[in-house]
């Protein structure tokens, strides 16, 4: 989910039953922070196997798509042309 409890808008998980998650540095909370640093991050869109989200970040005026793994590290900026998007996730691939 979006947040902006800490500031600007973020990305958050958590439970829906409201347990505690296990977040990326070993803590447990009732919702884990995911991305953090300049712009807002919006639209979350969950990877078929659950385990990222893809999401638009806004800094100043424009716009990018980035993916984040639940299990921790920084969001990966993808190289897509354009400034404005809706991210999604496509078939697999063999």
């Amino acid at each position: 989910f979006v947040s902006e409890r800490a500031g600007g808008k973020a990305l958050y998980v958590a439970r829906v039953d409201g347990a505690p998650v296990r977040c990326a540095d070993g803590s447990e909370a009732k919702a884990c922070r995911l991305t953090t640093g300049p712009g807002t991050a919006e639209g979350p869109v969950w990877s078929p196997e659950g385990r990222r989200l893809a999401f638009y970040r806004v800094a100043g005026s424009g716009s990018a798509v980035h993916v984040v793994a639940l299990a921790g590290g920084e969001p990966r900026k993808l190289d897509i042309p354009g400034d404005s998007f809706e991210p999604d996730w496509g078939p697999k691939l063999p």
